[in-house]
């Protein structure tokens, strides 16, 4: 073990090494306001992703939310770059599908859960799909611009922010 990564596990940070991953970089993307409900916008994701894809959720804030998580999470086939280093966030990818969400967004309604988890993303196992930094918090999230407009606009309507916009960044 080089001194950076004993350095890296003693004070419980990621190295830049271990942070490194996919990210939905720059290019066409969707914008979306912030929705105001985490339950709603769980329930709300096969509207954009209705075939085979994967929540990402790091730093979560509450335990059995992370609970939940864990028995329901997969190894991943695609590494996700950290949005956070230090503390060292924990993650989980978890399959996509309207059942564990409701199963998610249920939990997360029961318990009050206003920020289930720092970041959240959702990938295909290839590539990230929605990209969202501070999730749940007031910051707009960011969807692959490959994704249909319609369905788009049907997930923006349901999670209450109305419209999407198109962005190049």
């Amino acid at each position: 073990m080089d001194l950076l990564s004993f350095l890296s596990r003693l004070l419980g940070y990621a190295t830049k090494q271990e942070a490194a991953g996919a990210t939905l970089g720059k290019g066409e993307r969707w914008v979306i306001a912030p929705p105001r409900d985490a339950a709603a916008t769980l329930r709300a994701l096969p509207i954009l992703f209705p075939g085979g894809a994967f929540a990402y959720f790091e730093g979560t804030t509450n335990a059995a939310f992370a609970a939940w998580l864990s028995a329901h999470s997969v190894a991943s086939p695609l590494k996700v770059a950290l949005g956070t280093i230090w503390p060292r966030p924990d993650f989980y990818h978890v399959p996509l599908g309207p059942e564990l969400l409701a199963q998610a967004a249920d939990l997360i309604a029961r318990k009050g859960i206003v920020v289930p988890a720092i970041h959240f993303h959702v990938h295909d196992g290839e590539r990230i799909l929605l990209e969202w930094h501070d999730a749940f918090c007031g910051n707009p999230l960011a969807v692959a611009g490959l994704v249909p407009r319609d369905r788009v606009q049907e997930f923006a309507r349901t999670i209450g922010a109305n419209d999407a916009t198109r962005s190049d960044t």
